[in-house]
């Protein structure tokens, strides 16, 4: 509906200028900032797991945990949250384009809606996309590695991966990776997804 009733210009404010900033703050930000101290790798980790959980419907999670773990990477890679809003707003904006040009175009919104999915379809789908999410995967692993060689980060970015996980903060604060309210809000949107794809 946000895409849908506005112009093309609110829309894109709404929904990726919006999420671009407000989101990347608070997962790459906030939630990676608060967790880094205790683990890199935790922090983009929890990170992005919290990303996907927070759009609480199973399709949505299921990218976006992954892209969650890339922005962490790039965060680590670039040593900057502006390079990961930029990507944000440049993967919704483009769903924001897409959905205008079916609205403007009656025959593609027409298709799209008198589309029946069968699991048939559903199943061959995801055939087809795992190859190409691999070779995705990969090619997100060179321009991360190139991000961290361009911007001087590369001894950083790779110490990501062989640091202790150290158990307390800077101020000597044992740190929890799980703590409860986390688990409230994992367990809430888990719910979320359930009853959205099951009930309605």
């Amino acid at each position: 509906g946000l895409v849908s009733n506005h112009k093309l210009w609110v829309s894109t404010l709404l929904m990726a200028v919006t999420p671009g900033i407000v989101e990347e703050l608070a997962y790459r930000g906030v939630i990676m900032g608060s967790y880094r101290y205790g683990s890199r790798l935790a922090a983009i980790i929890i990170g992005g797991i919290m990303f996907g959980a927070m759009h609480m419907n199973f399709n949505q999670m299921a990218y976006a945990i992954m892209i969650g773990l890339v922005f962490g990477f790039v965060v680590e890679a670039t040593g900057s949250i502006i390079t990961t809003m930029i990507m944000h707003f440049l993967i919704n904006g483009f769903s924001v384009v897409i959905k205008h040009t079916a609205n403007i175009i009656p025959m593609l919104k027409d298709q799209a809606e008198n589309t029946e999915v069968t699991q048939t379809m559903l199943l061959s789908t995801i055939r087809a996309y795992i190859p190409m999410a691999l070779v995705g995967a990969v090619i997100s692993a060179g321009i991360i590695y190139l991000l961290a060689t361009i911007n001087g980060r590369m001894e950083s970015f790779t110490s990501v991966f062989t640091e202790p996980f150290n158990r307390y903060d800077e101020n000597g604060k044992k740190l929890r990776l799980l703590t409860p309210l986390m688990i409230v809000v994992i367990i809430y949107c888990l719910i979320r997804c359930v009853v959205e794809e099951f009930l309605f």
